[in-house]
């Protein structure tokens, strides 16, 4: 599934680089929202430190940066946000992960 999240940030299609980075972003939060609870059971069980899941988080910022850097030279973004800013706001939306969704 991340795959295809890095995959989005390439072939995301819009009328301007600030769309196409809002329409990547939406697919970014709505991947990271629904697979929020199994990284949290995961963690439960695994060490922390284990690279699968830094590596994960690193290919999916590493895709949406190029849209990032688009829209902030088409001024359509702040030049001093950096994606993992974007990441980190995006994280403040999500519910915590002690609420069962009903």
């Amino acid at each position: 599934m991340v795959n295809a999240v890095c995959e989005a940030a390439a072939t995301v299609d819009d009328e301007t680089p600030g769309a196409m980075l809002m329409a990547w972003l939406h697919q970014f939060f709505a991947f990271a929202s629904s697979k929020r609870h199994v990284a949290f059971e995961l963690l439960e069980h695994s060490d922390s430190s284990n690279p699968i899941f830094g590596q994960s988080r690193a290919r999916g910022l590493a895709a949406g940066q190029p849209l990032l850097v688009a829209a902030q030279h088409a001024h359509e973004v702040r030049a001093n946000l950096t994606i993992e800013h974007v990441e980190d706001m995006l994280d403040g939306l999500r519910p915590p992960t002690d609420v069962v969704p009903t």
